[in-house]
């Protein structure tokens, strides 16, 4: 028997951030198949634009924009040129490399942030403008279960979307009085092309098979599915319709019944300590001020290779080349210093040495 899609959202004007594709396309269909007239913000025009066709190939409103919702003026011209807004639904965001926080770069947790907290906070600030004026909106916010319940070795993501999770009530609280609504979803496993990234990852760390981790997480959830992006979008869409009209600061799982990922990695192989690498300037005793170390391998902790680092000037030399074209690949480096230089790892043995004397 076909279910009849409510036209609860008939006339309303949604937007919805990174909906290009995955979980966003999936919450964009649904809020259209319910009447709104969507607007597809993706960072990605081309893929907005296609998603926007196959919409419109089923008799459904969807104009697409591009936007970076991590560029605030952007985001602030973009709200700035709608007429209206009933709708926000701040999907857009990234994942993280598999990593632990000892190991976790700046760059990392930065790139993290700026997309998956920063970037709603910059819509939502911008949504929240328009609404107050209109007295009138709803803003749903997507989160994570790990947002409530955090992973191992994804820190910067978890801490994103705990993030969302505070942001979105604290500007319930704001809003309220304008009779603005504004909620959150933590989805659980959704096998997007977001997911499959990550459990590519998270497969190498574990040294397990694809088909195995997606087995190993289906067991772990009570329903005993993987959730689909319709399922995701159908708790949106109730978010976002009359039928929630007294629920506001609420933060709603749809996970199958899974609360988290509470999975304790194993300890990682030890990292065997760089002992010598010695320079010394030839013109004068005593060891010339220098950073070197040995990067290995994450999957079984071999040597992949060594560097070496003068001031702010760093060489990488893969150990596959090293015996004989190590000296080749910091010569440069060196060229204006007379440096001795010579390597060897922690065992004693030597990798390469030789000579430089460029004065």
């Amino acid at each position: 028997m076909t279910v009849e899609t409510k036209k609860d959202l008939e006339g309303l004007v949604a937007v919805v951030t990174g909906a290009a594709q995955g979980l966003g396309f999936g919450i964009a269909r649904e809020l259209a198949r319910r009447g709104a007239q969507m607007i597809v913000a993706d960072v990605q025009l081309n893929k907005a634009e296609e998603a926007c066709e196959q919409m419109r190939a089923d008799g459904l409103v969807a104009h697409a924009a591009q936007l970076d919702i991590t560029d605030s003026a952007a985001v602030n011209g973009f709200f700035a040129g709608l007429d209206r807004l009933d709708i926000l639904v701040n999907n857009a965001g990234t994942g993280q490399q598999v990593t632990p926080i000892s190991e976790l770069p700046d760059s990392e947790w930065h790139r993290v942030m700026d997309v998956t907290l920063t970037g709603a906070f910059y819509c939502c600030r911008a949504a929240a403008g328009i609404m107050e004026r209109q007295e009138s909106g709803a803003i749903v916010n997507i989160s994570s279960i790990n947002g409530q319940n955090p992973a191992a070795l994804v820190a910067a993501y978890n801490v994103a979307k705990a993030g969302i999770i505070s942001l979105t009530r604290t500007l319930a609280l704001e809003l309220a009085a304008y009779g603005v609504r504004v909620n959150a979803v933590c989805p659980g496993p959704v096998y997007t092309d977001f997911n499959k990234r990550n459990m590519a990852q998270r497969c190498e760390s574990l040294g397990i098979g694809e088909d195995e981790m997606i087995e190993r997480i289906r067991g772990a959830i009570p329903l005993g599915r993987w959730g689909e992006p319709e399922d995701i979008a159908r708790g949106v869409a109730f978010l976002c319709s009359p039928e929630a009209g007294w629920m506001t600061g609420e933060v709603m799982r749809v996970s199958g019944g899974m609360e988290g990922v509470s999975a304790t990695p194993p300890k990682r192989p030890k990292k065997q300590d760089v002992l010598v690498m010695r320079l010394t300037d030839g013109r004068r005793s005593g060891p010339s001020r220098a950073d070197y170390g040995l990067g290995r391998s994450r999957i079984n902790d071999a040597l992949s290779g060594y560097y070496i680092e003068v001031g702010h000037e760093r060489a990488v030399v893969p150990l596959s080349a090293a015996q004989n074209k190590a000296l080749a690949a910091v010569e440069e480096l060196l060229q204006r210093q007379s440096l001795w230089l010579g390597l060897i790892c922690s065992q004693g043995s030597a990798l390469c040495q030789r000579s430089l004397d460029f004065a």
